[in-house]
């Protein structure tokens, strides 16, 4: 049963999903890049 906003819609979540981890400063596993680990001072990595 459809009903909300997204009613009738197509929702494109692979394409949002990628733009979120690359925003976020992870690799295209939803895994946070070494850089963006430096970059938070955190050490186990």
């Amino acid at each position: 049963m459809e009903r909300g906003l997204t009613k009738n819609k197509v929702l494109k979540i692979d394409v949002m999903l990628d733009e979120y981890y690359k925003f976020r400063g992870w690799d295209e596993n939803g895994i946070p890049t070494i850089d963006n680990l430096k970059k938070l001072d955190i050490e186990d990595y």
